[in-house]
C-alpha cells in the first residue's frame, strides 16, 4: 500500500507561509502534499493535542507543489532556511478514489486512520478542503 505522512512545518519569522501542517501522501514516485493550518478536531484529539470548543471536521488545506519522497521519514531542518519540520503520524492508505478534485482514502496510520475527503471548492482558484470522517478506534 501507499504511504502518507503529516508532518508538523515550523516556519521562521517573515516566512511566507505560516507555521502549518504538511499532509503527504505517496502517488506516482513523489508526495501529492496539502498544507492545513488547522487540523481537524479529531486528528488533534488522536495526536494528544488540545482540541478546541467546536468540533470541526473540515479544514482548508493548500495544495503544494509534490515532494519528494524522502519527506516519508524526514524530520529536522528543512533546506534554504525554510524552517523544522516534525514528524507528527504516518501510516499506509487505500486509494478509495483519486480524480481532479476529489481524493478520498483510508488511513491506516499509527494514530491517524479513517477516511479522509479532500474536495477542490474552486477550480480557478485551486481552494480545497480536507474532511476527516469517522475514526477508528
Amino acid at each position: 500500500m501507499p504511504r502518507f505522512v503529516l508532518l508538523r512545518h515550523e516556519t521562521p519569522t517573515g516566512a511566507p507561509r505560516p507555521s502549518h501542517w504538511d499532509f503527504m501522501c505517496e502517488r506516482n514516485g513523489e508526495l501529492a502534499t496539502w498544507a492545513i493550518e488547522q487540523l481537524p478536531t479529531a486528528w488533534a484529539a488522536r495526536l494528544g493535542m488540545s482540541v478546541p470548543d467546536v468540533a470541526n471536521c473540515t479544514v482548508p488545506a493548500l495544495p503544494l507543489p509534490a515532494h519528494r519522497l524522502a519527506y516519508l521519514d524526514c524530520e529536522g531542518p528543512v533546506s534554504g532556511n525554510r524552517g523544522h519540520v516534525t514528524r507528527s503520524d504516518g501510516g499506509e492508505y487505500e486509494v478509495i478514489a483519486w480524480e481532479p478534485g476529489e481524493v478520498q482514502l483510508e488511513l491506516h496510520g499509527e494514530r491517524l486512520a479513517g477516511r479522509v475527503n479532500l474536495t477542490r471548492d474552486d477550480p480557478a482558484a485551486d481552494t480545497w478542503r480536507l474532511c476527516v470522517g469517522a475514526q477508528d478506534g
